[in-house]
């Protein structure tokens, strides 16, 4: 993680007081006559815990909360000694359940007496949770502390401050620095003319808005907080530590790009000589490696480990694991340590199996983090040429890659069949929220309602201990391989902070390697962003040979390519790229190439139903799309006319289409319904959606996505809004798109096919461990067995061509892949690939 020790900074201001409680928090009338008592035994607990007479310590704990129990029960004084008591069954008695047991039992109790009490308890499970590495409940903590204190105090009520501070640092350790800065900046405006607000923890505040403010590289932010720190710190007692933390803060960012000089020259401003501090530790560590310096590394190295060991803190916490990740890279630990790789592959399933059971709107910014892990972990790995674990990472590796997708199939499934009236009312407000998106995706009050919502129903799926990890293991994969079949499996780092890793693991029924990639930011913007690869052959060899050339000695002499893209990837059309550079000799020529979601998918290829004999095929085309009167003046050129998909206007080609494929269902006696002009609404295409009899859909229409950066906290709910069809409009919804979030809410797993004819459908921002916010993707996440989707506009005629031909072959075969591959090679001699490449 980045900025260790500036990260937990707010954090480590619940631990004030925890080792002594102040006579004068005891002020209450009932109280005092059992202070002196009481100020005995608190003059004892200190010296116990000095001595490492933690049971001894507990006993007397006990004693005097029974005291202030007897007098005074519930009262903040109260409050902390009962959190000082879970402290030490948590570090020095190592008892994490009991810790939070007595958190829980004690909040209970004063729940409804004295809502700062309740409010602290609240607030230190969280604080506890994060301690355990658990954030999915520190989340939960959160959320209720939240609840509870944004009701009952004012937003500078400070332990309601703190509570947001740690909501900040659950975000940060997850990377999303965008939403901990709005946190933490939110916090600091709420506190900024409160003097009774401690006036450190404002400075931790700006300090860590300050962090965040310089990784994500907004300059404005960064100088506006620099000088409101040191309009707060100049010429105080705080000044001194506040240029050190700065310092601090430049160092790791330094570190975190590679600029040693630069970091050298904060380092020399920084007290660490001496330090045995973790959060201080593992960032000199690096640096230290970085010079050659192992010796003092390792010396580090070993007092953290000291602290680690003497706090207790679990094997599987991210603790341990950077501190294992800055062992690997000294050869010394390897020697001594054999496993260590093992070790951290390890730790890091048992994260991924805390962090991927959450919803899909925060389980992106979990996936990509562990992503960066693991690749980090397999590069090193690679570098050390040292491939003892590398099937086992690969085989939790795999297990991130669209680790959503198993979330909508349980939650379709729960719902369903659950009696929970409750659950039932969340899900239908969030779907109409969903179906309201596009007009408030902007609103900060509105995506703030969805994620509530969202966040009650996953709690929902939580409580009732339904799970969405899944367990696919290398051998998996092997076994649902044939013979001359390969799978290609890409994986990208998206993390920026560690990005431009590339890797690709190549299995087939009885083996699998890996090739890693350099310079991948590089090749993808010189090859593919700068100019058209389909028609330029320069650049589609170029890309050739970066992405296949290096790995075609592992897939030559086989016939079917199965391919997972990631990241970027997933917007190129991999089966178009040429060794030669010549439309002619491409790489779908020398295999069957079949692009799927992961490894969970080769499953499905050979566990599909098969197919009736007779198909229900549903078709919307030839739309109108100013059907309604309330067409806006900005909206009249939908009546019009035009040739492409990619422009707003009637498609002449989309109503000769469905009527082609009609004909031809027809001819077979396939049973058709059809939906053209002002019937192809959105209302009618969700009818038909939710129709168990139809197996297939053809949607000819306009296709639109919206690339924008999201700048709100819940991108996935933005972005998803941002990819959409056009139908006719009705009366039941203000716009006739249909967006992707709104797909996603349909269960389709008795969908074979849904064929989209339209421009860009399986475009959109890439969410890692979800993929493309692509209106293509949502009908997968859905369900659907085969998705047909384009990754740039087509023609409005030649889509015509294409979809006569793909039906003429998919009619007698049931074959997709086959048909689609029959209907580009009947295009090929026509047209360029810019033309029919995109689906």
């Amino acid at each position: 993680m980045l900025n260790f020790k500036v990260l937990f900074n707010l954090s480590m201001l619940s631990f004030v007081s925890i080792f002594s409680l102040k006579a004068q928090n005891i002020s209450n009338e009932a109280c005092r006559e059992v202070l002196p008592v009481y100020r005995r035994l608190a003059e004892l607990i200190p010296k116990l815990y000095a001595e490492g007479k933690h049971k001894e310590e507990d006993s007397l704990t006990i004693e005097s909360i029974a005291i202030i129990e007897s007098k005074c029960p519930c009262t903040y004084a109260y409050a902390l000694r009962i959190r000082r008591w879970a402290f030490l069954h948590f570090y020095m008695l190592n008892n994490p359940n009991r810790a939070f047991e007595i958190l829980e039992e004690k909040k209970k109790k004063c729940i409804g007496v004295n809502d700062s009490t309740t409010l602290l308890f609240l607030l230190e499970k969280a604080v506890l949770h994060l301690r355990n590495d658990d954030f999915i409940n520190m989340k939960r903590s959160l959320d209720e502390a939240l609840d509870f204190g944004s009701t009952k105090f004012k937003g500078n009520y400070p332990d309601l401050v703190r509570t947001k501070a740690n909501l900040a640092i659950y975000y940060n350790w997850k990377n999303d620095l965008e939403s901990s800065t709005n946190i933490l900046i939110e916090n600091e405006l709420n506190i900024e003319n409160e003097i009774v607000i401690d006036t450190m923890l404002r400075i931790q505040c700006i300090e860590n808005v300050i962090s965040n403010a310089l990784y994500l590289g907004k300059k404005e932010i960064l100088e506006t907080y620099k000088r409101k720190l040191d309009s707060i710190v100049e010429n105080t007692k705080y000044s001194k530590n506040s240029k050190i933390r700065v310092d601090e803060i430049y160092f790791n960012y330094s570190l975190s790009k590679k600029d040693y000089v630069l970091a050298e020259r904060f380092y020399k401003n920084l007290p660490y000589e001496n330090s045995i501090d973790y959060l201080g530790g593992i960032p000199i560590v690096n640096f230290l490696i970085s010079l050659g310096k192992l010796d003092s590394a390792i010396s580090k190295i070993s007092k953290i480990d000291s602290v680690l060991n003497a706090r207790q803190v679990p094997l599987h916490h991210f603790y341990r694991i950077n501190v294992d990740m800055q062992k690997i890279k000294i050869p010394n630990f390897l020697k001594n340590e054999p496993d260590l790789y093992h070790k951290i592959l390890i730790s890091l399933n048992n994260n991924y199996i805390n962090l991927i059971n959450e919803s899909p709107s925060i389980q992106s910014k979990n996936a990509l983090f562990l992503t960066s892990k693991f690749i980090s972990l397999i590069t090193t790995m690679i570098k050390n040429n040292d491939q003892r674990f590398i099937s086992e990472a690969y085989s939790y590796l795999n297990r991130l890659k669209n680790t959503s997708n198993l979330y909508y199939k349980k939650l379709h499934e729960f719902i369903k069949q659950s009696d929970d009236i409750e659950l039932k009312l969340y899900y239908q407000t969030y779907k109409d929220l969903c179906a309201t998106m596009l007009k408030h995706r902007t609103s900060r009050v509105f995506l703030d309602s969805i994620n509530i919502i969202d966040r009650k129903i996953h709690n929902k799926l939580l409580d009732a201990k339904i799970r969405w990890h899944s367990i696919n293991s290398n051998e998996d994969i092997q076994q649902n391989l044939e013979i001359g079949e390969v799978f290609l499996d890409f994986y990208e780092n998206q993390d920026p902070l560690s990005g431009d890793q590339l890797i690709v693991f190549i299995s087939t029924k009885d083996t699998t390697v890996f090739f890693r990639y350099d310079n991948l930011r590089e090749n993808m913007e010189r090859q593919w962003k700068a100019s058209n690869y389909t028609n330029n052959s320069q650049k589609n060899k170029a890309l050739y040979d970066y992405l296949i050339a290096p790995i075609d000695v592992y897939i030559k002499n086989n016939k079917k390519l199965y391919v997972s893209t990631d990241g970027e990837l997933n917007q190129v059309a991999i089966d178009l790229l040429s060794p030669t550079g010549k439309k002619n000799n491409i790489l779908s020529d020398l295999y069957e190439i079949l692009f799927i979601e992961n490894a969970n998918s080769l499953r499905k290829i050979y566990n599909v139903k098969p197919n009736k004999e007779i198909d229900n095929y549903a078709i919307m085309g030839g739309i109108r799309y100013d059907c309604n009167s309330f067409l806006s003046e900005s909206e009249n050129n939908l009546s019009n006319t035009i040739t492409t998909r990619n422009d707003i206007g009637y498609l002449q080609g989309s109503y000769k289409e469905i009527e082609i494929i009609k004909d031809k269902l027809k001819a077979k006696g396939m049973s058709t319904m059809v939906y053209k002009n002002c019937e192809a609404t959105k209302l009618k295409l969700i009818e038909v959606l939710k129709d168990p009899k139809v197996d297939i859909v053809h949607i000819s229409t306009h296709g639109f996505v919206n690339n924008a950066v999201s700048t709100t906290v819940q991108n996935y709910f933005t972005y998803n809004s941002n990819s959409s069809i056009l139908l006719a409009r009705d009366a039941k919804y203000d716009s006739p798109e249909y967006t992707a979030i709104e797909i996603l809410n349909n269960d389709l797993s008795e969908k074979g096919l849904v064929f989209l004819s339209a421009c860009n459908t399986g475009r959109g921002k890439f969410l890692p461990g979800y993929g493309n916010t692509s209106v293509a993707n949502a009908f997968k996440k859905a369900g659907v067995n085969k998705v047909i989707a384009t990754l740039w506009p087509i023609p409005d005629d030649i889509s015509v061509e294409l979809c006569e031909h793909f039906y003429s072959h998919f009619i007698i075969s049931k074959d997709a892949n086959q048909a689609l591959k029959y209907a580009k090679n009947q295009l090929r001699n026509k047209y360029s690939p810019q033309h029919w490449g995109a689906f």
